[in-house]
């Protein structure tokens, strides 16, 4: 009964090793720890830890938008989605108002001699090259973006000042195979004790329980992480077709990984800010 026990513990052990696994990936956002001596974007201080994600930060970040930027999106591409008339449109009844702020702060006195009326016709005449104008400037700068705008500062200015955010994202990507990193430690640890409780019942040495101990929770997260990931591309083995896990779920996980980046990274004012 006494050797009964050891897929039991197995299972147990593989489960919580794989959980706090996990949670180390993403706790603490900040060290915690006494900070005598620290590599940079080494999680592991000499007496502490940081999260792996949120001390990684800026090279996770830089590679992600590289990514990002190199095989899914481009500057010019985002930019070329503005429809330069409407565009236009939409900022020319704004301007007559910053025309009267800018005149009045640079040239109150200049105003105080011009005539309202002769000053009406002004800003009337400026009105009729306003949408014009605006039309053609939102052309200049569809032409001149990757100039202008610099998506890897925005991006990586918004993740450093939060550092919970890019755990954030990966947690709502990746969230099933999170859970299944955790929980396949209990059952790989179940299966893969049995195999250590025969080796138990023929070998009996006090370190084979702790030297199997270190393989199978070694094992489990092997296994675990293959699965997620691998294969690539499906394929058909009898009745099975396998592919990793993460990968069948792909457009589910673009859907997120967009709808992330579009209202908490990339939105309209934080582009334009930038």
């Amino acid at each position: 009964s006494t050797y009964l026990l050891i897929p039991c513990v197995a299972a147990v052990v593989g489960w919580f090793t794989n959980w706090l696994a996990v949670q180390m990936i993403f706790y603490p956002i900040e060290f915690r720890g006494i900070p005598l001596y620290r590599r940079p974007e080494v999680p592991l201080g000499l007496i502490g830890w940081q999260g792996i994600i949120p001390c990684k930060t800026c090279t996770m970040t830089i590679s992600m938008v590289d990514m990002v930027t190199n095989q899914l999106l481009s500057i010019p591409e985002v930019f070329g989605r503005l429809e330069p008339t409407q565009v236009a449109k939409l900022l020319a009844p704004a301007v007559p108002t910053l025309t009267n702020d800018i005149v009045a702060e640079v040239a109150p006195k200049l105003l105080t001699g011009i005539p309202s009326v002769l000053f009406r016709g002004i800003r009337g005449i400026l009105g009729f090259w306003n949408v014009a104008f605006l039309r053609d400037l939102t052309i200049e700068i569809q032409q001149n973006a990757e100039h202008i705008f610099n998506i890897k500062n925005c991006v990586l200015s918004q993740m450093l000042q939060d550092r919970a955010k890019l755990g954030e994202l990966f947690r709502i990507c990746g969230n099933v195979e999170l859970q299944f990193l955790t929980n396949s430690g209990l059952w790989f640890g179940f299966l893969l004790g049995w195999i250590q409780m025969i080796i138990s019942l023929f070998y009996e040495n006090p370190w084979s329980l702790s030297i199997g101990g270190g393989v199978v929770g070694l094992a489990t997260n092997w296994l675990a992480l293959k699965w997620i990931f691998e294969p690539v591309e499906p394929f058909k083995l009898g009745p099975w077709v396998l592919q990793g896990k993460f990968l069948r779920r792909q457009q589910a996980v673009a859907a997120e990984f967009s709808k992330y980046f579009a209202d908490q990274l990339l939105t309209a004012p934080q582009i334009w800010s930038s």
